[in-house]
């Protein structure tokens, strides 16, 4: 299947087994970025790159250096059609992470990490986390 070009690491001949997505600061669709600069996700880089290694066709999708908006990143995953969806969960985008994933298709389980995975959940969720 053909990988939107936003895409970066993912060979698109195949199906796409998991796709990294770091989620934007805000919704950029409604507030334009006002600058040009972001830190790069290195720990989601290091986990995409040993899946890789290991024999699995990955992504990244780096939503917060393209500032793309909630939808058009929910958009992009659907899209892809992986069979995994990983997303950063930190104190400045927890929020975004689960809009994202409010919007993406049951087909493919998500999953999270970073510092704050189980109070965002936990408070996000209707059920316990």
């Amino acid at each position: 299947m053909r990988q939107s070009t936003l895409i970066s690491g993912a060979n698109d001949t195949g199906t796409l087994d998991a796709l990294f997505v770091n989620a934007p600061l805000r919704d950029y669709a409604r507030c334009p970025r006002t600058n040009d600069y972001t830190l790069p996700v290195l720990g989601m880089a290091y986990i995409a790159t040993y899946a890789q290694r290991c024999g699995f066709n990955v992504g990244v999708l780096d939503a917060e250096a393209h500032g793309l908006g909630i939808e058009e990143t929910a958009k992009i995953v659907n899209g892809a059609v992986p069979r995994w969806v990983g997303m950063n969960l930190l104190a400045p985008t927890y929020e975004m992470s689960a809009r994202i994933a409010a919007k993406l298709t049951p087909t493919s389980p998500s999953w999270s990490g970073g510092i704050m995975p189980r109070p965002c959940l936990t408070a996000s969720s209707s059920t316990p986390a």
